[in-house]
């Protein structure tokens, strides 16, 4: 699923939107900080998912781990993840929001913001 959900995301193939992407009020606010972050998410979300089925895989072909064990490791992997993935992504669209990229609105028309 991460996989599956990355890959749109890193080939930049999502418009700003409310529903599907990194949706920070900086990534709303600018197209430009929209595909920059969302790339940079999408590219996480595929190597979190490779991460997770590579862990997920080897746990499930050892005999000496439990399916308990199994179950809490795999949602502390991604309880870990997102919130590293929230406070990296969100650093990164702070800091390419105030580098002073044009603004612009989700639908790409300028504001008079600014950047």
């Amino acid at each position: 699923m991460f996989v599956v959900t990355g890959v749109p995301l890193a080939r930049r193939r999502v418009p700003p939107n409310l529903f599907f992407g990194v949706r920070f009020a900086t990534t709303l606010a600018n197209e430009h900080v929209w595909y920059e972050v969302n790339a940079k998410g999408g590219r996480h979300l595929i190597a979190i998912g490779i991460a997770y089925l590579t862990l997920l895989n080897g746990m499930l072909l050892s005999s000496r781990v439990g399916e308990m064990t199994t179950i809490v490791v795999a949602l502390a992997f991604c309880s870990a993840a997102a919130i590293v993935e929230v406070t990296v992504l969100s650093r990164a669209a702070s800091h390419l929001s105030a580098s002073g990229s044009p603004a612009t609105n989700p639908s790409g028309q300028r504001t008079n913001e600014p950047g």
